[in-house]
């Protein structure tokens, strides 16, 4: 065999190659092609499945009465606001009414029980002006929460008798006022002294202990003068 001859053959190889190549490359192709074709004819299957279930599902539906029943539920919705706001607004006036009142009710009790109190105090030691004297001393009392009338310092806390451990009383302070600023008191009235009553006159040699109410501040300091001055019974 001729040296073209071998030349040739191995050119005809290479062409059927080459042929078979490009055939099995088309194929490849087609089937590819035929392959995403059918898996997007599979999705739109499964879309329109599932459009029809829900066509289905909301098939029995009347749009239009759908409409007019959430209409309706707004409109409830919208009354229910309203009402709730005329509710607000009458139980903020029923608040205000009774906070009114209340406010009166207890300007009425501090008016009895702690100006009522500081006068009797007052006209009970022969102040000669007892309600002077109550004014003077109105900003040092109150009521606690309890309703219970006291003595306040400047900040407000409620002032305790040593003594006793107890709230200071408003009788208390009238004395002490009273014992400190003696030109209040009328003259010749200065040994009579008061809790809420009449206390110890020293002046008519009343030296019995037994005659001494030690819940009294004011006979409390007449025993304390007694012991001081060896004159007790």
């Amino acid at each position: 065999m001729t040296e073209q001859g071998v030349t040739a053959g191995l050119e005809s190889s290479s062409d059927k190659e080459n042929d078979t190549v490009t055939g099995t490359e088309l194929n490849e192709k087609e089937i590819i092609q035929e392959e995403r074709n059918f898996s997007q004819a599979d999705v739109d299957k499964i879309v329109q499945a599932r459009l029809e279930k829900y066509k289905k599902r909301f098939s029995d539906i009347d749009l239009n009465e759908y409409k007019t029943l959430k209409s309706a539920e707004d409109e409830r919705e919208l009354e229910a606001m309203k009402k709730r706001e005329e509710f607000d607004q009458v139980l903020g006036t029923q608040k205000a009414k009774y906070e009114e009142e209340l406010n009166t009710l207890r300007t009425e009790l501090t008016t009895m029980k702690v100006d009522g109190t500081l006068l009797a105090a007052a006209g009970n030691r022969n102040a000669v002006n007892p309600e002077q004297v109550s004014q003077l001393l109105r900003n040092q009392v109150g009521l606690d929460e309890t309703g219970r009338p006291v003595v306040y310092t400047a900040d407000k806390q409620v002032v305790y008798d040593p003594d006793t451990s107890e709230p200071k009383t408003l009788e208390s302070l009238v004395n002490e006022f009273l014992d400190a600023n003696t030109h209040f008191v009328r003259s010749g009235a200065r040994g009579v002294v008061s809790s809420g009553s009449q206390g110890s006159d020293l002046s008519k040699g009343n030296n019995n202990i037994a005659d001494l109410d030690m819940n009294k501040p004011a006979d409390r300091k007449i025993y304390k003068e007694l012991m001081s001055s060896g004159k007790l019974i």
